[in-house]
């Protein structure tokens, strides 16, 4: 293939006088090393020091000469001919417009990149753009290469003639590792296969971890994201719903730990990690603290979030850190958000400080800077990072500490990011702990950034690797101050990427649209078994996410014990190796996404992947109860398999109580009132997550279309589900109801907020009739229902790439309604005020008449569901 010809060493063949025919190395774009054969009819040019060679397409091979000028070995490169089938030389004038070929094609793509990018930053995510970057990059390295090793070979040769050979020497170094780095770094970069496993699918290893062992949850949720890709940021709320995102991160932590609310499914997190680490039964308790790792490398490559980079969204740390403070108990005193070794970015640090609640307000921020209130990152001398190969220590014997923020917690939470890496393959919770190395020699520090910088890491996981090699990540899982106190991992995957480095995009595996994802694990070699099996299934990372050692530090951790590798991983220096630091398969395939416990509740020894709330029961779930039926004292290891559904470590009759609440419901009902309570002033949810309605006012129950209703006297009586905001943003949504209205304009049920499409009402038309509305839009239909009969009534809004609300459908009494009108409005409901049955919280249009049998979905009902509730 083509090379920039950056230089050359070269030397007599054989030592006649004028030396006729010689050999040179040739320095090449494409990262290696080429010998070159040239006869006298070849030119060669001596530019700036560096020796320069005309582009013939003569023989280019590869190996070392000895001092006769013989070759050691060599290996043809490339597609290039060999000297026994070589071209004639192409004419001079054609070689010399050659020769400038690829570097006026980087010149042009550099200046390209800087005039379309720095008036607006968020062309960077453009396809042509994109395109041009790599160009770009490549060109400026190779021309630095050149500059700084033209200086310093001129520095050496000035040193040379004062006979300062030392001096001399020390610039001939820097002369070549110039000339080494810039090809390095603009290493070959052609399209390449995805990554292939070299493992068979749902074939696990090593021994999974967590309250249901080896349990991922992956949340989808399109709605959360919907940047046009060109106008503002993605990381704006325009952009990403902060709504979505706290229902998304909410149904992951219940669906990780089978709890029906927030609050028991942190105290089953907390209570789980100090069992298993010897603390007893104990959940959370006040003072102890918590830091966050959060992902922020791209931090060191300028600004960002201004660039439309992959960065940790706003919207996900502050709905974590809200989970922390209402449900968990946690103060924001006691926790730290850290990345040691970057800066902590303006968008990210002023939303959270921002926030007027004073818990927010006091979160620490420790990152490699002291500026604008961030805290400056100190090592800990008492908690060294052991690596099992001797050499991963850079120069003069350094040694790797943790930060004191990490080190004085009694919990972590590792938040990842869903992107490829040009280097390891992929990035996620392993990886993630490389911001937190610093490296120290005696009283000094490593000589770059403050010695935080993983760096000295990089060459032992690179992607291309061989399988069974030694791996630091692993040491860093295994360091029982990282993995070894990690309660959570959590992956930020609402936008993606194809690098560390580089713009989000839209993933063609995500129906090309945004990936718009929340995963969550107890087990950190799952969950990023999990994320590489997505990623690698995109075709947008093939050139990244791939190489034949991408999942070989997985290998590695899931078996500690015993690794591939031989390593004595021991990273607390105990004298023992680690044991299985989790669970690693593939899954079947990139359509069922299955994986050995989805495949075989009972028996399954790997990954269980869980989409939804994880309320479901079916015939797999009570073979799991039957398998372990009776057990008592079961412990957090896989033979309780997830058999203890009520979280008393006994299996018996009170967990199949729990199951058969469970079976075959449909956990998208979010709320259902029977409203057959005849007295009393509650109203109780018949849905699986048990949202009592309080009746507010006097509404009086009376006969209804079955059983018993609620009757509203159209003054000021309603009914209100408190602490429950229903379904929220651009969300597929179904709302039901028999009612029977007494006059118009009553509102039916509402929730939202007073602003642009944020509110969401149904209710009787002015004219009668059913209609559905926002704040700036709404669609109403033709049939009369104040006509003194029940009615059943319905509106589905189906997120299809696009809710507005003059897209809904109305349904009156099963049959789908001729609208009589529409006024447009995207909607967008704000997660604000509870639920109310009667009368929205603003607008006190109360509704005047009976209703009975209310239902709230989180998906898009299909007429013959709707026609059956209408039955």
């Amino acid at each position: 293939m083509a090379y920039f010809p950056i230089g050359l060493i070269c030397k007599c063949k054989r030592r006649l006088i004028g030396c006729p025919q010689v050999a040179c190395y040739v320095l090449g774009y494409d990262g290696n090393l080429h010998i070159a054969d040239y006869f006298e009819q070849h030119r060669i040019e001596k530019y700036s020091g560096a020796v320069l060679m005309n582009t013939h397409e003569t023989s280019r091979e590869t190996g070392p000469l000895e001092d006769d000028g013989k070759v050691v070995s060599r290996q043809t490169a490339g597609s290039v001919d060999s000297p026994k089938t070589r071209e004639p030389p192409k004419q001079e004038g054609q070689s010399r417009w050659l020769r400038w070929l690829i570097p006026l094609t980087g010149l042009a793509a550099t200046v390209w990149f800087l005039i379309r990018v720095i008036p607006k930053p968020s062309r960077a995510a453009y396809p042509c753009q994109r395109a041009a970057f790599p160009l770009a990059s490549a060109f400026v390295v190779w021309l630095t290469g050149i500059v700084v090793s033209s200086l310093a070979y001129r520095k050496a040769k000035r040193l040379m003639g004062r006979s300062r050979y030392v001096a001399a020497g020390f610039f001939a170094v820097v002369a070549v590792g110039a000339i080494w780095w810039s090809f390095s770094i603009t290493a070959d970069t052609r399209a390449l296969a995805a990554f292939v496993p070299s493992d068979p699918p749902n074939s696990p290893i090593g021994v999974g971890k967590g309250i249901h062992p080896g349990r991922v949850v992956w949340i989808h949720d399109p709605s959360a994201a919907t940047w046009d890709g060109v106008t503002g940021y993605w990381w704006e709320d325009r952009n990403l719903n902060p709504q979505v995102v706290d229902d998304m991160v909410s149904r992951s932590l219940r669906a990780l730990t089978g709890q029906w609310d927030d609050t028991a499914a942190w105290d089953a997190i907390f209570r789980y990690f100090n069992r298993t680490h010897g603390a007893g039964d104990v959940g959370y308790q006040p003072g102890e603290k918590i830091a966050i790792k959060i992902n922020l490398n791209e931090e060191g490559y300028g600004p960002a979030y201004g660039g439309n980079g992959r960065m940790p969204s706003p919207q996900m740390i502050q709905s974590l850190l809200a989970q922390l403070f209402n449900n968990a108990g946690v103060s924001g005193s006691n926790v730290t958000i850290y990345d040691a070794s970057r800066a902590i970015a303006d968008p990210l640090y002023n939303r959270i400080h921002g926030d007027a609640d004073p818990d927010f307000q006091n979160v620490r921020f420790v990152a490699n800077t002291t500026s604008n209130g961030r805290i400056g990152a100190v090592y800990d001398p008492a908690s060294p990072v052991h690596f099992a190969n001797p050499s991963v220590s850079p120069v003069n014997n350094a040694t790797a500490y943790l930060p004191t923020c990490v080190t004085e917690a009694k919990y972590l939470i590792d938040l990842a990011l869903f992107s490829g890496h040009s280097m390891y393959g992929f990035t996620a919770s392993g990886k993630n702990w490389f911001g937190s190395i610093c490296w120290r020699t005696n009283a000094n520090y490593f000589p770059w950034n403050g010695g935080w910088t993983p760096s000295p890491l990089h060459n032992f996981g690179l992607r291309n690797n061989a399988m069974g090699t030694y791996n630091p990540i692993v040491d860093l899982i295994g360091h029982p101050q990282l993995g070894g106190k990690t309660l959570l991992y959590l992956v930020d995957g609402l936008y993606g990427s194809d690098n560390a480095i580089t713009p989000v995009l839209r993933f063609n595996s995500f129906g090309n649209n945004w990936t718009a994802s929340v995963f969550a694990s107890q087990d950190s070699i799952a969950i990023d078994s999990v994320m590489l099996d997505f990623l690698r299934n995109e075709p947008l990372l093939n050139n990244n996410c791939s190489g034949q050692g991408v999942d070989n530090y997985l290998h590695e951790a899931a078996q500690a014990n015993n690794p591939p590798s031989g390593s004595f991983y021991d990273p607390a220096s105990t004298g023992s190796r680690l044991a299985s630091l989790g669970v690693h398969e593939h899954w079947n395939n990139a359509t069922d996404k299955q994986y050995s416990r989805n495949l075989d509740p009972v028996n399954g020894t790997g990954i269980e992947l869980v989409t939804g709330s994880g309320f479901y029961a079916d015939l797999a779930d009570l073979l799991n109860l039957a398998a372990h039926w009776l057990m008592q004292g079961c412990s957090d290891t896989p033979a309780c398999n997830g058999a203890d559904l009520n979280g008393d470590r006994n299996i018996d009759l009170n967990d199949f109580v729990v199951l058969a609440n469970r079976w075959l419901v449909d956990e998208t009902i979010q709320l259902h009132l029977k409203l057959d309570e005849t007295n009393g002033t509650t109203a109780y949810d018949n849905s699986v997550y048990s949202r009592p309605g309080t009746l507010t006012n006097g509404p009086v129950w009376s006969a209804g279309h079955a059983g018993g209703a609620l009757s509203f006297d159209g003054t000021n009586d309603y009914v209100q589900i408190a602490g429950y905001k229903g379904i929220i943003g651009s969300a597929s949504r179904t709302c039901c109801a028999w009612i029977k209205p007494l006059a118009v304009t009553g509102e039916i049920l509402g929730w939202g907020t007073n602003t642009t499409g944020a509110r969401w009402v149904i209710r009787v038309n002015e004219n009668g009739t059913l209609r559905a509305e926002v704040s700036g839009g709404n669609i109403y239909g033709t049939t009369l229902l104040t006509d003194g009969n029940w009615h059943h009534v319905a509106v589905v809004l189906e997120n299809d790439g696009s809710t507005d609300i003059s897209e809904a459908r109305l349904y009156v009494d099963g049959i789908l309604e001729t609208t009589g009108g529409a006024v447009p409005c995207l909607v967008n409901t704000s997660l604000s005020e509870d639920v109310r049955i009667g009368v929205h919280y603003s607008l006190m249009r109360y509704y005047n008449g009976m209703i009975d049998d209310v239902w709230i979905y989180r998906r898009a009902l299909t007429s013959t569901e709707i026609a059956d509730l209408a039955k």
